[in-house]
């Protein structure tokens, strides 16, 4: 049987820059921690605004979900239009979607702005029937009315009876995008580079220290940061007061995330 290359094209295909590990306290408007398409971009935003940013990350840029991707930019979730509605209510399930479409053209804005040869392209995405079955009349009555919530609620969404390449009904969304992801971000970390950001990488028990813009006081903590792994041992991270405010405790799952308690 022939083997199967599993390594990411978009890793191969686009190198990033390394970075060392912070050698002391930062000082900073804001921290933005994790080095994917969130918050590098969400970094050269900031910085674009005028603040200083510190970017962490636990690997390298790019290089966990973000250099495995499909490439494929949507405002479509995971979670069916039909749950979220149940669960949330129509208006908070269109702006669900809705945020969606703006993260695609805040990246177009930024590719077209900064010149990023990313190989970005609008294209109408698929959602289909099962591919390796034969589709039911539940999967067709799913996916027509999956369609219809999604038209009703202002989506450019149709249902198919055939989509491209798998030959299954599905539901067909106009105004979805494409990109290389590594080189996109590339270019960000190329601009981003300079006196009002710091990028580094975070190793267990880095320090930090925020900056407070209103009276230059600061807030401290240990980064409850570490590579993946499977245990599931939690740190509990208590920030003290800043500026009058009691911050929310940081607590870290299983894969080294954060969670806000």
């Amino acid at each position: 049987m022939p083997r199967i290359d599993t390594r990411s094209y978009w890793r191969d295909s686009a190198s990033l820059p390394r970075f060392p590990t912070p050698s002391r306290n930062l000082n900073v408007d804001v921290v933005v921690v994790g080095g994917g398409i969130t918050g590098i971009t969400a970094a050269f935003l900031l910085k674009r605004a005028g603040c200083t940013v510190a970017l962490i990350e636990r690997d390298r840029c790019a290089s966990i979900d973000t250099a495995n991707t499909t490439a494929h930019l949507t405002c479509v979730t995971d979670t069916p239009l039909k749950e979220l509605v149940k669960s949330f209510g129509e208006d908070h399930a269109r702006a669900a979607w809705d945020a969606g479409f703006a993260a695609i053209a805040t990246i177009d804005e930024l590719v077209r702005a900064e010149a990023i040869d990313c190989q970005f392209s609008w294209t109408p995405a698929y959602q289909h029937a099962p591919a390796f079955r034969e589709p039911t009349d539940d999967d067709v009555t799913e996916l027509q009315r999956e369609a219809e919530l999604a038209a009703r609620l202002g989506f450019d969404a149709r249902f198919v009876e055939r989509v491209p390449y798998f030959d299954r009904p599905g539901i067909e969304f106009a105004d979805q995008a494409r990109f290389h992801p590594r080189r996109y971000l590339a270019e960000l970390i190329a601009a981003l580079r300079g006196d009002t950001i710091r990028l580094g990488v975070a190793e267990p028990g880095s320090m930090i220290l925020v900056t407070d813009p209103e009276d230059g006081n600061f807030f401290a903590g240990q980064m409850p940061i570490r590579p993946r792994s499977s245990s599931r041992r939690r740190t509990r991270l208590r920030c003290p007061r800043v500026a009058g405010v009691s911050l929310p405790a940081v607590r870290q799952g299983a894969g080294g995330l954060a969670r806000i308690s």
